[in-house]
Order: C-alpha cells, then sequence, then structure tokens
C-alpha cells in the first residue's frame, strides 16, 4: 500500500508517527560522581569516580501514549581514590559517606549486576540506553573502568543523547542540560535534582514530553571501540557555580513555541503578547530593520595588534687554530 500526501503543509508530528521506534525498551542511566569545588579542588576530572548507579527500564508503547516504568533499581558504588565524599560532593548529591560505607559496593561489582540484569531480563529484547548527554558514557564509565581494568559490554557503546532528541524534536530550543529542558517543557523535577534516580525519573518524564509530540527514537549515538576518554578535551573540569548562567523565568514552551516558532529562551526573552497593544508594538518591532553599528575607525585601529619585530641574526667569526705537525 503506498501512503499519498496531497497536502503540503502536513505537519512533521503526522509525518513521524508513520514510523516505528528501533526500540521496544529504553534503560535510562543517570549517574552521580565524587566532585569538589574551589580555585584547587581536591578531585578533578581524571581522579572521578562513580558513587551512584541508577538505571530505569521503559517500554515504548504504541503512538500518543507514555512510556511504561518496568524495572528500576538503584546501586550505590563505594569509590576507592577518596572514600571520604567532600562538603560541595554531599550538597549537591544528597550522598554522604556514611551511606556510600553501608551501602556502597565496588564499580567491578556493580557493573557485573547490570550486566547479569541485561542477560537474564533483557534476552531477545530490542533495548538501548538513553542519558542526559554524553558525559555518563563517554567521559566517566569509560575512563574509570579503563583505570580499574574492567571489560565493558557492548552495550554500553551505544546510547541516545536525550539532548540531541530534544534539539530534533524542537530545533529551535536552546538546550543547555536537563534543568533548561524542564523549564522548556513546563515539567517539574521528579524529587531531588542531580540524585540519580530521581533524575532518570525526571528522564522519564521529558521522554513522554517528546512521545506526545510523536517523536521516533532512531538516531543512536556510537562509541568508537579506539575512543580515549583521557585525549577528549570537549569535557571541561568543573565550574564555579557561582559563575553559572541564571535561568530566566518559565515559559510555557509548546504554547510559545506553537504561536511564534521561535524559543523564548533564545531568540526572544519578552512573555508572549496577550493584549492587542502588546501585539501591536510587537508587529512594529518586527518590521523595523535590524542595524549593526560599528565603532569609529580610529578606535579600531587603536586597538589593531602590532606586527611583531624582524629578528635579526649575528654571525659570530671565530678564528680556528690549526695544528701543524
Amino acid at each position: 500500500m503506498v501512503v499519498q500526501f496531497s497536502d503540503d503543509s502536513i505537519s512533521r508530528a503526522a509525518c513521524n508517527s508513520l514510523k516505528k521506534h528501533l526500540f521496544d525498551y529504553l534503560i535510562i542511566i543517570d549517574f552521580e560522581a565524587t566532585c569538589d569545588n574551589g580555585p584547587k579542588p581536591l578531585i578533578n576530572r581524571d581522579n572521578q569516580e562513580m558513587i551512584e548507579f541508577p538505571f530505569v527500564v521503559v517500554e515504548l508503547l504504541d503512538e500518543g501514549q507514555n512510556c511504561r516504568i518496568t524495572h528500576k533499581q538503584q546501586h550505590y558504588v563505594m569509590p576507592e581514590n577518596f572514600p571520604e565524599l567532600t562538603d560541595f560532593c554531599t550538597k549537591l548529591t544528597g550522598i554522604t559517606s556514611d551511606i556510600l560505607k553501608e551501602k556502597g559496593k565496588p564499580l567491578s561489582s556493580i557493573i557485573a549486576l547490570f550486566d547479569k540484569f541485561i542477560e537474564q531480563e533483557m534476552k531477545d529484547k530490542k533495548f538501548c540506553i538513553i542519558t542526559d548527554g554524553e558525559w555518563d558514557l563517554k567521559q566517566l564509565l569509560l575512563r574509570e573502568s579503563k583505570n580499574k581494568n574492567i571489560t565493558l559490554q557492548k552495550h554500553y557503546y551505544q546510547f541516545f543523547d536525550l539532548r540531541k532528541e530534544f534539539k530534533k524534536c524542537f530545533p529551535q530550543a536552546h538546550v543547555r542540560g536537563l534543568a533548561s529542558m524542564v523549564e522548556l517543557t513546563g515539567c517539574t523535577f521528579s524529587g531531588r535534582h542531580h540524585s540519580g534516580i530521581d533524575d532518570c525519573m525526571t528522564v522519564k518524564l521529558l521522554i513522554d514530553e517528546l512521545l506526545k509530540q510523536n517523536h521516533k527514537f532512531e538516531d543512536v549515538c556510537s562509541i568508537d571501540p579506539f575512543y580515549d576518554p583521557f585525549r577528549d578535551a570537549s569535557f571541561c573540569e568543573f565550574k564555579n557555580p557561582s559563575r553559572s548562567r541564571v535561568y530566566t523565568p518559565p515559559v510555557y514552551f509548546y504554547q510559545y513555541y506553537q504561536q511564534t516558532g521561535s524559543n523564548p529562551y533564545y531568540y526572544n526573552h519578552h512573555p508572549i503578547p496577550t493584549t492587542p497593544k502588546e501585539q501591536q508594538q510587537q508587529q512594529q518591532q518586527q518590521q523595523q530593520p535590524y542595524h549593526i553599528t560599528y565603532p569609529p575607525i580610529q578606535q579600531q585601529l587603536k586597538h589593531k595588534r602590532r606586527p611583531p619585530k624582524k629578528k635579526t641574526f649575528k654571525v659570530l667569526s671565530r678564528k680556528v687554530e690549526v695544528n701543524k705537525f
């Protein structure tokens, strides 16, 4: 049967509804690791260790329906280099050193438990891991597993990046992380932010929001077997939270996106016009041409970098005495 679309103005969501997901299950993972803050932090990117390994398995149902949770687990990992957590890490994640001493296990044991669950519960099922960004798998898990000589199975090398999937569903959105996606969709955090299991539940809510837009999870991110996490400069060091960007007040993104087709956080920081006067003012602003003003040429030349001086070399002549025999 051949389906033909005569109307050129058919929406992208209607086209996506004809497609199917590549996988039947998604495994949400959100790791938490040791961290520190300050001008000279005790913990950096190279000696960072995992302290929480949670995962939530969701089943992708028919179109228009929310995903269904089938399994949920939370494991604490005992760090080896720095068993005592810093105050900054405890305040950020809510995990204390006493919790790790009581419930923490080595990373190799936790990975073995997860692989055993995959082998028993997900056998003959099409599944894929999904994370908020690439840091969890490409940086933290791969680097620490290489430091501790832990062999990873092939299911760790394929995953969905939630930020990229969100960007495909809403191209005009300026995604900065989990908090920005929650604000743009009008959702609320499930529990405590930076708690691994709670962030997994928040990712589940964001997946439901994407499914409401008939989004299909198709493009899988793959990690090269020869990838070296120690030489990847795309993952920066810890940043000072006092210098982090402050989010603008939340706006119902869907309503604004349907009316204007743009992201209020990236292109326009003004709220949606409600009164006729505000609509008229917005139309007048859009009709005005956009001008770019440059500083005077004297000011530009003033800050212009001077060319480097030419280096001169002097040849020193010296006398060489030759002994005659």
